[in-house]
Parts: C-alpha cells; structure tokens; sequence
C-alpha cells in the first residue's frame, strides 16, 4: 500500500534539516506561500526517510519537490518550486532552459559547500505552532 497517495495531489519539499540554508529557504517559502500549496519534510524526520524510500533515494545531496507525485531533484526541483510560488518568483524558471547537466553542475557544487558557507546545525529545525500543519 502507497502511504502517500493521500499526497499525490499535494506539493511536498524534501529538505536538509541540519543545513541552514536549507532552513532558511523553508522559512523563506513559509512566508510567501500565501496559499499553503506546500508541505515540508527534513529528509532526516521519519516522514522524510520513508518519503526517500519510497521514490527509492539512498543518499540525498539536493532538494527534493514532489509535485502531485512525480520527483524532482536538484536544479529541477528549485525552479519549479519558484514557479509553483508565483509572481515574482517565477520568472526565474526561463533557467529551466539551461541544460539540466550544466543547471545540476552549478547546483552540485554550491549543495558541496553549503555547509562551509551557511553552517550546520547539530539538530533539524522544528517548526513553531503556526507552521506545524505545514510539515508532515
């Protein structure tokens, strides 16, 4: 039995919970998904293992958005969150138009030092009260 298919409609990002980017992005789009289309998951949570499970990932190097079921990594995955968001957001998805291969080689060597550059924090984030209906 799939125990997501009452999420197959919904937006999912699978994120880094101990990455502060990654975090900073999560309260980033918090504050501008004016229509809660989003639900979030630390791919360390318990929830995120079986979300990686399920779409059969071993190692997560990038962002994951699961858009009404089907998955998308890496560069992929932030232009269509930033095209889910909206006006302004979405103009930047004309970079869909880049190459994937070339996208996913600036993607990957920014996700490498990410944690040199913003930090690493020794636990995942949790989501205050308000938030806490938007993460699974």
């Amino acid at each position: 039995m799939n125990h997501f298919s009452k999420f197959n409609s919904k937006k999912i990002i699978v994120f880094d919970g101990y990455c502060n980017f990654c975090s900073w992005g999560v309260q980033f789009l918090l504050k501008r998904d004016n229509q809660n289309m989003f639900l979030f998951s630390a791919s360390q949570s318990e929830r995120g293992k079986l979300l990686l499970a399920h779409y059969s990932i071993l190692e997560v190097e990038s962002v994951l958005y699961i858009r009404k079921g089907v998955l998308l990594k890496s560069s992929s995955a932030v232009l269509y969150i930033l095209r889910d968001l909206g006006y302004p957001w979405r103009i930047f998805y004309v970079f869909i138009l880049i190459p994937k291969f070339i996208r996913n080689t600036i993607y990957n060597a920014f996700a490498k030092i990410r944690y040199t550059l913003f930090g690493r924090r020794a636990t995942c984030r949790l989501p205050n009260e308000n938030e806490l209906k938007r993460f699974l």
